[in-house]
């Protein structure tokens, strides 16, 4: 996931906000790997891109 993040371009956020909403209204498929809740919450939280 760590190279995801890094190179996965414009849309990284959008996609983790849509992960942490599915998580939170009960449609985190059962066959998906489990993430960490305070994770998603973190990285969704941010406006976009940053330098590191």
């Amino acid at each position: 996931m760590i190279r995801y993040l890094l190179d996965g371009g414009p849309y990284v956020v959008s996609t983790l906000r849509g992960l942490r909403d599915d998580q939170l209204h009960g449609l985190w498929r059962p066959e998906w790997a489990p993430v960490p809740s305070a994770f998603l919450d973190a990285l969704s939280a941010t406006k976009g891109p940053t330098l590191i």
